[in-house]
Parts: structure tokens; sequence; C-alpha cells
């Protein structure tokens, strides 16, 4: 599997763990998160530390071997945010197509009892209560999602949902790393 490297740390690691930079025929710098536009590419890690220092002019230039406009770092974040918003609905929505969610409190337990290969997701707006009533007897913490439960229900059918397991372990891997993500990003 291909490396990439960030700009800013030099820590490697494979291409869904960093996003990518490109600069357009006008300088001004664009996000993405698969490497599907054209030209040269500069990764960056999600952490704001990360971010701030690839988008230093020299740093991004030397990157993008060219004069680019460099972008605010906020302008970038809510870009990449954005991408990660639509990367986790899209995920979502493939892992309810597929029969893979069990949505409600009650259903997400009882699919964890019976199935450990999954993952337990919670809504940002749950309340403390519910939060802790689902926390209590996990081997494995249940993971944060940057999004709030009316989205969540709109995804899965109708009702707001604030607790979900994903039986798929690949669809599960795949919301927690961008769920991840997406809070790095979130503390800028």
């Amino acid at each position: 599997m291909p490396e990439r490297t960030c700009i800013a740390c030099r820590r490697k690691g494979p291409p869904e763990t960093l996003f990518r930079m490109v600069a357009g025929p006008d300088g001004e710098v664009y996000a993405e998160l698969d490497s599907r536009l054209p030209g040269r590419g500069a990764y960056c890690c999600f952490r704001g530390e990360c971010l701030n220092s690839a988008l230093e002019p020299r740093n991004l230039n030397r990157a993008l071997r060219g004069k680019v406009n460099p972008p605010d770092s906020a302008d970038i974040a809510a870009a990449v945010q954005s991408l990660l918003g639509r990367r986790i609905e899209g995920l979502l929505g493939a892992a309810w197509r597929k029969k893979a969610v069990a949505a409600g409190r009650d259903a997400a337990m009882r699919a964890l009892r019976s199935s450990r290969a999954g993952r337990i997701f919670l809504a940002e707006d749950l309340s403390r209560g519910s939060r802790a009533g689902v926390m209590e007897g996990l081997a494995r913490p249940p993971v944060e999602m940057k999004m709030e439960m009316g989205r969540i229900g709109d995804i899965l059918g109708g009702r707001p949902v604030g607790v979900f397991f994903v039986s798929d372990p690949l669809l599960a891997d795949s919301l927690e790393l961008r769920s991840s993500q997406a809070s790095a990003l979130a503390l800028l």
C-alpha cells in the first residue's frame, strides 16, 4: 500500500490518514480526501498544528512546487470538515443499505451483544445521561460522531438517532477513522 508524508510533521501513513491539497491554475489551494484533482499534491495530517505549519507560504510553495495563494487555516479546515461530513454520511448510508446498522439504544445494545464485530456510535448531541447509560459495561468505548441525532436519523430513515451499532467491521472502522479526523479538525 502506498504511503504519503505530511508536509508539516513528516509522518508517513496511508493516504486515507491524510488529506491532500492541490493548487489550481489560479494559485488557489483546494483540499480533497481522495487524490482526484489533477496536479501535484501536498499531504497533511488532520492535526491543527500540522495544518497551520503546512499552510505557511514557504512550506506550501515548496511542497506544491510553485507560487500559491496561501489559504486561511480555518477555510481549509472548514472545507475538509465538509468533505469528511459528506464521507461520513455516505459510509453511514452504505451501512444502512447493507442492513448493517442497528439504530436506537436498545437495538444497538442487542446487536452488540450478539455480534461483537462492529462498533457502537454516539451522536454529538446525545444527552449526558443517555451517554453514561450506553457506556456502562462496554469493553470498548463508543465512537463519538461529529454529527447530530437529527442528521443521523435522516440518513437512517426518519426519527432522530443518538445511538447506533454498525456490524460491518470495515464500515465501522472507516466511520471511526473519519469521525476521529472530523473531531481533530473541529478543535481548530
